[in-house]
């Protein structure tokens, strides 16, 4: 909000030669200015360097970087519903082992904002936080986030969807490796061919790993 006015009240005073009724009006509207103001009279804005912005609009560093890692917080929250292929429609129940008292505290105050970011019903925060049973789990700058998705998720199903993948991407690692492998592949292919194919096996080695934990945690509703 501080940063919004801020830059309503400069572009304002900057907009006022060329639109002065209306800038003056917004000028005294918005409260900038008291009743024997006049925005003909308010400084021209100058410019802040990189260093006095953040001050200028009571920001500082504690505060950039607990907003980026909500912000990834809340990316990793999403990217859990959609592997598990969860509805944006349905609410899910997410518990955060905060990393320190000073992260709950501030997700605590975030809360309302961070379930309407990723539709959860419930958003229990507790330092301490250890789940009965295993659930989806995405380690964040503020700590650990676990998702609930008992009854959200045909179990069975899912684990037949994800053995089909997982039997794909192992045949396709398969694969590359036996390319990699070859000394006459090596040779003769251009590097950024061998490069790519290298790239390749990086990131189906991470599906098979993602897969795997995803058999895990629905191995674990049939116990």
């Amino acid at each position: 909000m501080r940063i919004m006015h801020y830059a309503f009240s400069r572009a304002l005073r900057l907009l006022h030669p060329l639109m002065p009724f209306l800038t003056a009006e917004l000028w005294h509207g918005m409260g900038y200015g008291g009743p024997e103001d006049s925005i003909m009279t308010a400084p021209w804005p100058a410019a802040l360097d990189a260093a006095g912005m953040p001050s200028a609009w009571g920001i500082d560093r504690a505060v950039v970087r607990y907003v980026d890692a909500k912000r990834d917080l809340i990316r990793a929250i999403r990217t859990m519903r959609t592997d598990y292929q969860i509805s944006p429609k349905q609410a899910v129940n997410v518990y955060m082992r905060a990393g320190s008292e000073e992260n709950a505290r501030r997700l605590r105050k975030d809360m309302a904002a961070i379930c309407k970011a990723i539709r959860a019903e419930t958003l229990v925060i507790e330092p301490a936080f250890e789940p009965e049973r295993p659930m989806p789990c995405a380690v964040t700058r503020l700590g650990s986030a676990y998702m609930s998705i008992e009854g959200l998720v045909d179990i069975e199903a899912e684990r037949r969807k994800l053995k089909g993948s997982l039997e794909k991407v192992e045949a396709g690692l398969a694969g590359i490796e036996r390319k990699l492998e070859n000394e006459q592949f090596l040779s003769k292919a251009p590097r950024e061919v061998v490069e790519r194919e290298e790239t390749r096996r990086k990131h189906m080695i991470e599906s098979r790993r993602k897969i795997k934990r995803m058999f895990e945690t629905f191995d674990a509703f049939r116990d």
